[in-house]
């Protein structure tokens, strides 16, 4: 297999062919071919490190986390308690520093620990799945607060797709990074109308990057709502057909306007 998985990948050229000009034919030594079976396939080996599920504690300082994922009113995927990020008690104001915890082998304080039958309180605690397919990254945060998750996404995005980048040679866009926050429509009055982006919700900030919410968010070809009402994809699919049928009837009325040849 690995012999086969070399033979696939190596000994490729290119040629570049513009307006009748044709470039020499140069070797590729990196990437993988596309529009193949085989190619997502073997992308996913690539990716495979940047995909993952953990718990971050956003919450400065020493904390005792729940041994279970925190029980929330909706319901959510089911996650690992470990690796587990929380913020530096180092950490400055635009919260730069960003540490592993080491499990904790101490038994649990009595204002951390909850009492039998209780469920754990989950508040600065964000549940992360990360999700992606070819070059589409997807961070998805569950908690109680829409703060709480931009927080996680943050440490996250310095932990761990940072960290991917870094090591596999790849560089991540922001000028196409898009934030979406979900929450049921009981709640909307919990969203501050902040200046620019009225009900939508908090900005995430990352590093020197502001990436402003937005009401909704294209994944995978499908645009996802704040509701998940699903209006804006098929507004998008209503355009595309009005544009369809645009082209179709010029094409049905090409008898119209003058003639081939004009009469003297």
């Amino acid at each position: 297999m690995v012999r086969w998985l070399s033979s696939f990948l190596g000994d490729r050229y290119t040629v570049l062919a513009l307006s009748g000009f044709e470039q020499p034919r140069a070797p590729i030594a990196t990437g993988i071919p596309q529009r193949l079976p085989l190619s997502p396939i073997l992308y996913l080996f690539y990716k495979a490190d940047l995909m993952g599920e953990e718990l971050v504690d956003t919450r400065p300082g020493p904390r005792e986390l729940p041994q279970e994922p925190p029980q929330y009113p909706t319901p959510t995927l089911r996650l690992p308690t470990s690796p587990i990020y929380r913020t530096s008690s180092a950490a400055g104001t635009d919260g730069s520093l960003y540490e592993p915890s080491e499990p904790s082998t101490a038994p649990p304080s009595a204002t951390s620990s909850p009492e039998p039958g209780e469920p754990h309180d989950p508040r600065g605690v964000a549940a992360i799945t990360r999700l992606g397919y070819i070059d589409d990254t997807t961070i998805l945060a569950v908690s109680d607060s829409a703060g709480t998750n931009c927080q996680a996404r943050d440490v996250v995005f310095e932990a761990r797709c940072r960290q991917w980048a870094t090591t596999h040679a790849s560089v991540f866009a922001p000028q196409k990074f898009a934030l979406l926050h979900q929450h049921d429509p009981s709640l909307c009055r919990a969203f501050p109308r902040n200046q620019g982006c009225p009900g939508l919700g908090p900005p995430l900030a990352l590093d020197s990057i502001l990436v402003p919410p937005t009401n909704s968010a294209t994944l995978l070809g499908v645009h996802l709502d704040q509701h998940l009402t699903f209006g804006p994809h098929l507004d998008c699919i209503d355009r595309c057909c009005a544009r369809g049928l645009q082209a179709l009837s010029a094409l049905g009325g090409s008898r119209w306007g003058l003639s081939l040849h004009e009469n003297d």
